[in-house]
């Protein structure tokens, strides 16, 4: 069974392009949070930059370690992004279930962030 070539190199760079495309959101993501935008594209460090503007603690990233906890800990994050912008439970549903498209909608669209009501705990 042979390869196409062409078929492989068109899905590299239909992947290539989705990459960038995230990267360069989560770039502005940043920089409408007024943080630097390299921030966005750190792995750790971008998680941890959400939970401190939410108010959290940085042990609420060694939470994300813990198999059954993860994903409480992910819901919290993709809530506390949302209500960083002013978003309901959609946004939240979305950018827990779909975080590239929630962060490049945010990132590229009208969305304006408004901070940190209060300290969410």
């Amino acid at each position: 069974m042979s390869v196409d070539f062409a078929a492989v190199m068109s899905w590299v760079i239909i992947g290539l392009v989705i990459v960038i495309l995230y990267v360069v959101g989560l770039w502005s993501l940043f920089k409408k949070m007024g943080q630097p935008g390299w921030v966005g594209i750190v792995p750790v460090l971008d998680t941890y930059v959400i939970y401190k503007l939410a108010g959290r603690d940085w042990w609420w990233l060694l939470l994300l370690l813990v198999p059954c906890l993860s994903f409480i800990v992910a819901w919290m994050m993709a809530s506390d992004l949302a209500k960083l912008f002013g978003k309901d439970i959609g946004w939240t549903l979305l950018l827990f279930f779909f975080f590239p498209i929630g962060a490049m909608i945010l990132a590229y669209g009208d969305s304006t962030y408004v901070g940190p009501k209060e300290r969410i705990i």
